[in-house]
Order: C-alpha cells, then sequence, then structure tokens
C-alpha cells in the first residue's frame, strides 16, 4: 500500500481534511499524518505558542476521528522543529513514505505554510501529490419582489 506524508504546520480547514482523507480512500492509500510546531531559534521549546501546540494536537486528532469514519489507516507523528522543511523530508524517509500530499485551496498551500512548501519544491527528487480543493461557492442574495 502506497504511503504519504500529509504535512501540518497551520489552519486547520475541516474541508481539506474531509476531501484528503476521501482521496486516501479512494487512492487506498495509508496516510501519515505529521503535526509540527515550529520557533525561530535554538530556545525554540520555550518560545512555542500554546496556540501552535493546540492547533497540532487538534489537527492530529480532527484526522483521527475522521479517518474512523472513512475506515482509512492514518498514522500520526508530531515534531518540534527549527527546520520544518528538513523535518518533514527526514520524516518522509523515516516513514518509508512515497510522496508528499499538498493541499492547494484558491491558489494557495492549506494546512502547510506557503514557505515551506517552496522549500520543499526544490527538492526534485521527491513525489509530489497536489490535492486541488475547489474554491467554496458564494451563497447568492436571494430577493423577493413583491
Amino acid at each position: 500500500m502506497k504511503r504519504l506524508l500529509l504535512p501540518f504546520t497551520h489552519g486547520i480547514d475541516e474541508k481539506a481534511i474531509d476531501n484528503v482523507l476521501r482521496f486516501a480512500k479512494a487512492s487506498d492509500v495509508t496516510l501519515v499524518a505529521l503535526a509540527l510546531m515550529s520557533a525561530p531559534d535554538q530556545s525554540y521549546r520555550e518560545q512555542l505558542r500554546p496556540e501552535h501546540v493546540e492547533q497540532a494536537t487538534d489537527f492530529l486528532e480532527t484526522i483521527a476521528a475522521r479517518a474512523t469514519m472513512y475506515g482509512i489507516t492514518v498514522e500520526q507523528h508530531e515534531a518540534f522543529t527549527l527546520d520544518v522543511p528538513g523535518t518533514i523530508l527526514a520524516t518522509l524517509q523515516e516513514t518509508e513514505s512515497q510522496g508528499i500530499l499538498l493541499i492547494i485551496k484558491e491558489q494557495t498551500a492549506c494546512l502547510l505554510a506557503p514557505e515551506a512548501v517552496t522549500r520543499l519544491q526544490k527538492n526534485l527528487h521527491i513525489n509530489f501529490y497536489n490535492l486541488y480543493i475547489p474554491a467554496q461557492k458564494k451563497a447568492r442574495k436571494k430577493f423577493a419582489f413583491r
């Protein structure tokens, strides 16, 4: 079974997560969910903001609960790091994943910081699986004529 790494740094998006899980089920893929928490320098554990840790935990809990509903396998990993792209690449190798799943919503990376995506895409030897999430249609205002 193919294994794809799903890295996360911020911005829980339930629609994106549901699309990822539907893709994984349809493609018979094992997802390797990686929640990354980073800070700007060596004292990163002291500089981690509580909301980042909370978002990482929420991401892993959300993906686990929804994966159960979809009946798919998800491995969970978390990492404290100074180098998000480097940690993603190391985890890719450690987990023997075949590629990285990138979520693109409204022409922007979703779940993962855009600068991390840019740095990752410089690695030509990595397989990227881009999952495009369509923009949400804006509700039209209904007018009643009397």
